[in-house]
This record gives C-alpha cells, sequence and structure tokens, in this order.
C-alpha cells in the first residue's frame, strides 16, 4: 500500500512525502521514486515571426500510488504536456486550475489507453 502526503507549511511552501515500497508479486523492495518534479512553462499567444511571451513557468510537483510502470509511463506523458503549453490571455486558465485540468484530461486519456 503506498502512502503518499502532500502539505503546505504556514510560510507557503509545499511538502511531498512518500514511501518507497515497490512490490512485484510477493517480492517487495524500498526503491520506488513516487515523487517527482515536472517543470511546466504556459505561452501568451503570439503573432506570426514573433517568439511567443512566456506568461508563467515553473515545477509541478506529483506523487503517485499503484502501478510503477503505468506512474512512470503518466508522469513521462504528461511531463510533455505540461512542457510548452500555450494559451490566450483571458480566453484560457493560465492558472493552477488550468494546469490541473490540462493534466487530469491527459491522464485520463493516458488511463483508458493502458487499459484497453
Amino acid at each position: 500500500m503506498t502512502l503518499c502526503i502532500v502539505w503546505r507549511s504556514s510560510d507557503g511552501n509545499v511538502h511531498f512525502a512518500s514511501d518507497s515500497r515497490l512490490s512485484f508479486g510477493t517480492v517487495r523492495c524500498d526503491a520506488a521514486i513516487k515523487i517527482c518534479r515536472v517543470p511546466y512553462t504556459i505561452y501568451d499567444a503570439a503573432g506570426p515571426g514573433e517568439s511567443a511571451p512566456v506568461e508563467s513557468s515553473g515545477d509541478l510537483g506529483m506523487a503517485f500510488s499503484g502501478s510503477s510502470s503505468v506512474a512512470l509511463m503518466t508522469k513521462e506523458a504528461l511531463a510533455e504536456i505540461v512542457r510548452d503549453l500555450q494559451g490566450i490571455r483571458h480566453v484560457h486558465d493560465m492558472d493552477m486550475d488550468g494546469i490541473a485540468d490540462v493534466m487530469r484530461r491527459g491522464f485520463r486519456v493516458i488511463c483508458d489507453n493502458i487499459s484497453q
């Protein structure tokens, strides 16, 4: 069983903690990395031939449970999705809720494809 904990401290920082147990049938080892950093960049719209200005960038934290192979594939796919997002200010949500929605929709597609 996996335990992942996320909390915000009084200084506003977000912290992640998890166990490291992997299970393969009856074999178990403590070598899993269940917390990872995923960098993101959101670009604003730009005209033809213009470079798009960065609207927002930073790092997201992700914690996983369940199948480690599915978690790794999901993390890598989601990292590609949020690495270079583009939106139009006042049309797209460029806040954390908007990023989380993009990731949730991507996660859903990945899980649906894996479970087929």
